[in-house]
């Protein structure tokens, strides 16, 4: 070999060393399970990097009988990875629910959706969206349940959107010079059963003007759990929700819009609009927490039994508002409807001792009829149906408010009407002036037909007296 070709040689060796540092420098390389989606690092391979790991061990059914959560992780990017064993309905599932909370002196769950990074079997990569990892050295996540989507037919008014498997994981992820280290431990959760979810719409007239109407919308959740409560003090519950708006003057929408998830801590105290007419509307307050019995009493809604035929235990408002159509005959449409909704934690007392636990449940959404097109009319339409209704006997309390003040509004104002129109035009005037002669030579024909038979009978009476002499 020349010494120049040993040179050119030392040369590439060297540029290739520089690149290299290069790219470990600038980040350009691409790190194992930390890169793009499609470059993250599979499952087993990250699994194996315990060396006490043995897939034989895992898939022994004597040895692991349910899904777990294997490990965690986090990456250098704060992207933090679960890592589950799932046992029974292993169907490719892309997207995963989870309900993790940051643990603390109170729990605070919140559901995120997990995306399937890689699967191998029964073992399954997933990486949390849109979670922020900490910034401390020592962190806890507690994972109460996995939820993941099924197919399944509704149940009366109602359709089970996921099901839930339980987890009861408390992870413990330890920082140490740039490293983590993780364990975890496991916690009680309580389990949800017999769960029946639950809206209402109902309309009140409040006080003002005849005709006004209000529309009040209460979800509430109806259940029993495996552990027989004492005192429910804390419910919290995640759900969805869609409308249908829209009013007999404006036309109903017919679209269902469905708006993000929502939290509800039910602790609060709602106002329920109660109509006590014609005192007007009355305002009460009750609490969102009570039994059965309760609940229909202080909102006037009926909690069907369950199909043993006996009644729930608690029931939870999770959301109560009322709206008032914007002026008289405006009857407003404002239906809404729960959808996927699940209660993540309870807090409750039981023998004097109080818990705060994670929850096993499955969600549930309401079914959503098609709402039937509602042609728009305009104000004196509705008027109108409003006294067609009345004289066929058909008419509601405010369609009969609105016909009989129509009707008393016309009459009064038709004389004034006649007088005016007669002043403006003279021919106008000259017919109603022979309407009026008319009319009025039939009432005193009227009049004098009924005071002759009125006194038909003192006349015959007096003509009997007289001995028969007219």
């Amino acid at each position: 070999m020349t010494k120049k070709q040993v040179k050119n040689s030392y040369l590439c060796v060297l540029l290739m060393l520089l690149l290299l540092v290069l790219m470990l420098v600038s980040g350009w390389f691409i790190s194992p399970a930390f890169a793009d989606t499609e470059r993250y690092t599979g499952v087993l391979d990250d699994l194996h990097k315990d060396s006490t790991f043995s897939v034989d061990e895992w898939i022994d059914k004597s040895k692991h009988k349910v899904t777990e959560v294997m490990q965690i992780a986090i990456s250098s990017d704060k992207e933090l990875f679960i890592y589950v064993h799932q046992v029974g309905d292993i169907r490719d599932f892309t997207y995963v629910v989870m309900n993790i909370a940051l643990f603390s002196t109170e729990l605070d769950f919140k559901s995120y959706e997990l995306e399937k990074v890689d699967w191998n079997g029964k073992f399954f990569k997933y990486k949390v969206i849109d979670f922020k990892v900490a910034d401390s050295d020592i962190q806890k996540y507690c994972i109460s349940r996995l939820d993941y989507p099924v197919d399944s037919k509704p149940n009366g008014s109602q359709v089970v959107t996921y099901d839930s498997v339980s987890i009861g994981q408390i992870w413990t992820v330890t920082q140490i010079n740039d490293k983590y280290e993780y364990s975890y431990t496991y916690f009680d959760t309580i389990v949800v059963m017999d769960k029946f979810v639950g809206f209402d719409y109902s309309t009140v007239l409040p006080i003002g003007w005849a005709g006004y109407k209000s529309q009040t919308n209460t979800f509430y959740i109806a259940f029993d759990t495996d552990i027989k409560m004492s005192n429910l003090l804390e419910a919290q519950i995640e759900y969805k929700q869609s409308y249908i708006d829209g009013s007999n003057v404006s036309g109903v929408k017919n679209v269902v819009v469905q708006c993000d998830n929502e939290i509800s801590y039910s602790r609060d105290v709602y106002k329920h609009w109660l109509v006590d007419w014609p005192a007007g509307t009355e305002f009460k307050s009750y609490k969102a927490i009570s039994t059965p019995a309760e609940f229909s009493k202080n909102f006037g809604i009926t909690v069907p039994k369950k199909e043993n035929g006996k009644d729930y235990e608690w029931v939870v408002v999770f959301y109560n508002e009322t709206k008032t159509s914007g002026y008289p005959g405006n009857i407003k449409m404002w239906t809404l409807k729960p959808l996927d909704t699940t209660i993540l934690r309870l807090k409750f007392e039981k023998d004097g001792v109080t818990y705060n636990l994670g929850t096993i449940d499955n969600r549930v959404s309401a079914i959503i009829p098609k709402p039937e097109p509602w042609k728009s009319i305009s104000f004196w339409q509705y008027i109108w149906n409003c006294i067609v209704k009345l004289f066929n006997g058909t008419a509601n309390f405010v369609e009969t408010v609105v016909a009989v003040a129509a009707i008393f509004v016309a009459v009064a104002l038709l004389p004034i009407l006649l007088f005016v129109f007669s002043l403006l035009s003279p021919s106008f005037g000259a017919i109603m002036k022979s309407i009026l002669k008319s009319i009025g030579k039939a009432l005193s024909w009227l009049l004098k037909g009924l005071w002759w038979l009125i006194t038909a009978p003192f006349r015959l009476i007096v003509h009997l007296i007289a001995g028969g002499k007219s």
